[in-house]
C-alpha cells in the first residue's frame, strides 16, 4: 500500500543483500506523463461523438457513431494506464469497453454512410457482433475484473476480434 515499507532479500550466489523500499503513490504528474495524452484524446473523441449526435440526433447512424466515439474514447483513456485502475470498478469499465468496441465498429461499418442491403433485408444481423461481444465480456468477467489479469489467450482473442472490427 501507499507509504508502506517493504523489505526485500536479494540473493546472488552466496551473497545476500537486504533492501528496504518505501512505496509511494505515483502522483498526478507521473500518471499524466504515462497516460495523459491518451486520456485527453479519449475525452476529445467523446466530445466529437456528442457534437455529431447533437447535429443529427434523429438518424440512427448518429447514435451508432456516438456509441463508437464514447467506447473508443474510453478505450484510449484506459489504453496507456499506469497499472491497475483505482477504484477497482474501473477495471470492469475497461473490460466492457474492450469487449464491446469491436461490435460497434462492425455496426458502424454496416450502417454508414447508408445501411447495407443485407442489413435492410436482415436487420437482426446487427445483433451478431453484440452477442459475440457479450460472450467475450461474460468470459472475461468470469476470470477477473481487471484486463491486466486476464489470460493471455483471451487478450489475443479479444485483440483479433477488435482488429476484425476495425478492418
Amino acid at each position: 500500500g501507499p507509504e508502506e515499507t517493504n523489505t526485500y532479500l536479494l540473493k546472488r550466489g552466496e551473497r545476500q543483500l537486504s533492501v528496504t523500499i518505501k512505496s509511494r503513490p505515483l502522483g498526478l504528474e507521473r500518471v499524466f506523463m504515462i497516460s495523459g495524452l491518451p486520456f485527453l484524446m479519449g475525452l476529445a473523441y467523446v466530445l466529437i461523438g456528442i457534437l455529431v449526435f447533437l447535429m443529427k440526433p434523429h438518424r440512427r447512424v448518429s447514435w451508432v457513431f456516438y456509441l463508437l466515439t464514447t467506447l473508443f474514447g474510453l478505450f484510449l483513456v484506459f489504453f496507456a494506464g499506469a497499472g491497475k485502475p483505482v477504484p477497482g470498478w474501473l477495471g470492469s469499465v475497461n473490460i466492457f469497453t474492450y469487449s464491446f468496441l469491436p461490435a460497434v465498429f462492425f455496426h458502424l461499418a454496416f450502417s454508414f454512410p447508408d445501411e447495407r442491403a443485407f442489413v435492410q433485408k436482415f436487420p437482426h444481423i446487427l445483433l451478431i457482433p453484440y452477442v459475440i461481444s457479450g460472450l467475450m465480456a461474460f468470459i472475461l468477467f468470469s476470470k477477473t475484473n481487471n484486463i491486466l489479469d486476464e489470460p493471455k489467450f483471451l487478450i489475443v482473442l479479444l485483440a483479433l476480434y477488435l482488429s476484425a472490427g476495425v478492418f
